[in-house]
């Protein structure tokens, strides 16, 4: 009896020609394999010369952010058994320079995301113990704390492409995170800051960053909250 299998397409591209190409792999069926495991299986057993990044394995760093069946993911979230039946298409992530197959360069992405500058500017310390937080204070960041710069919702955002001055969904829910945490003193501060280096109130409410976001940040809202707090603050000045 035949031994069943999963057929992936991966889209390469040559480092030093950019030729694109299309390779094909049979993977066997295995419970609970991840597409990442999958890629490593080929890496190991079939295909050494293939290359994408990873790190964690467990969607924490944000490193394996691709595109699996057109849908911008996480390869160590998404379990083979859950995609449907038929070739799996595993792809770079779209709008980014490709270095080699699936591994993109995320610069462009980083380099917006470090614009906000995402760190407290204390002048004073505390003389010792932490930076106290009550868990109301907390509630603000909730969710903008849990991103891990997989680039997702940076890549699926169409304002990126058309406005070269908007510094994307990641960027904009970092800028809400340290302006609305407690502990920094400069947060609101740096809103006007951020304010002045891309008009945010461009932002086209389409949502693709929310729905692709794999930890719940829904960026979509935080930058609805900073454009929400700097109209207030017009109105008051």
């Amino acid at each position: 009896m035949a031994e069943k299998t999963y057929e992936i397409r991966i889209t390469r591209q040559d480092p030093d020609t950019g030729e694109k190409t299309k390779s094909f792999y049979q993977i066997p069926v295995i419970p609970g394999m991840t597409v990442l495991e999958a890629l490593w299986y080929i890496v190991d057993r079939i295909d050494g010369s293939l290359s994408f990044r990873y790190s964690c394995r467990g969607g924490v760093c944000g490193s394996c952010s691709m595109q699996i069946n057109r849908e911008v993911q996480l390869a160590c979230q998404v379990q083979l058994s859950m995609l449907p039946q038929g070739t799996i298409i595993i792809e770079p992530l779209p709008r980014l320079s490709v270095i080699k197959d699936l591994v993109v360069d995320m610069k462009p992405f980083m380099n917006k995301y470090n614009s906000v500058q995402p760190f407290f500017a204390n002048k004073k310390l505390p003389q010792q113990g932490e930076m106290v937080q009550s868990a109301e204070q907390r509630t603000d960041i909730e969710d903008s704390v849990k991103c891990i710069m997989c680039g997702a919702c940076y890549v699926v955002c169409p304002l990126v492409y058309k406005d070269a001055d908007f510094m994307g969904p990641a960027a904009m829910a970092a800028a809400q995170r340290f302006a609305f945490d407690s502990r920094n003193e400069q947060g609101k501060q740096r809103l006007v800051e951020v304010n002045g280096l891309g008009d945010f109130h461009g932002c086209l409410k389409v949502g693709k960053c929310s729905h692709v976001c794999p930890k719940g940040v829904d960026p979509a809202r935080r930058i609805e909250e900073i454009r929400e707090y700097v109209e207030a603050l017009s109105k008051n000045n």
